[in-house]
């Protein structure tokens, strides 16, 4: 190909192993310009683990109690994730970020990946009300740093309790009241992405 050609044709440029770039050069300067990048799905994930539901309810009748006090209902959702790997291009490492935090498959998409999660709701119920209390709960996790480097002192957090609280009453003409609480006990969320030699520094509300 002359010189010539260079400067007028279209070329392409592939950075090793697998990137492609597209463009154009101006026929008088031979400058590049109207560079472009196709989009290629390079890279690979695997997920793995296991996810339960129990749901059990009975009439406090049943131990003893009068036919009146009404029932109790219990339910809880478990989630287990054994792995979650992440391979940006082929031939290239493979990560397992479960039980860490700081790394997605793409933008936008979640970064927390605590290898046990569970939100669990005990409800007590009788002829015009019922008071629910529900439990919400995630795992420790490390930095996603400290997947890719163990030597890094980028922090991970701690493990995260909520307590939930909510009602239902029941009144005339087929109205009812509902009442709830978030975050019944005020916790804080863990701070996240601080080193080691900086105080953590969190703020919290709640609704």
């Amino acid at each position: 190909m002359s010189i010539s050609d260079l400067k007028t044709k279209r070329f392409l440029l592939t950075y090793p192993p697998y990137i492609p770039y597209y463009g154009k050069r101006n026929p008088t300067t031979g400058f590049l310009f109207e560079p472009g990048q196709p989009a290629l799905n390079l890279g690979a994930f695997k997920v793995s683990g296991v996810d339960m539901q129990i749901d059990w309810s009975f009439d406090l009748a049943d131990i003893g109690l009068p036919a009146s006090a009404g029932s109790l209902s219990i339910g809880t959702v478990i989630s287990y994730l054994d792995k979650f790997e992440i391979q940006n291009l082929p031939g290239g490492a493979s990560y397992n970020y479960a039980g860490s935090r700081g790394t997605a498959v793409e933008d936008g998409a979640g970064l927390a990946h605590p290898d046990w999660k569970a939100n669990t709701t005990v409800t007590y119920s009788r002829d015009w009300m019922s008071v629910g209390l529900r439990w919400r709960h995630t795992a420790a996790m490390i930095s996603a740093e400290q997947v890719r480097n163990a030597a890094s002192t980028t922090l991970g957090v701690d493990s995260y309790d909520v307590f939930d609280l909510n009602a239902r009453f029941a009144l005339p003409k087929d109205l009812s009241l509902r009442a709830g609480v978030s975050n019944l006990f005020n916790e804080a969320p863990p701070q996240v992405g601080n080193f080691a030699d900086v105080p953590l520094r969190i703020s919290s509300t709640r609704s």
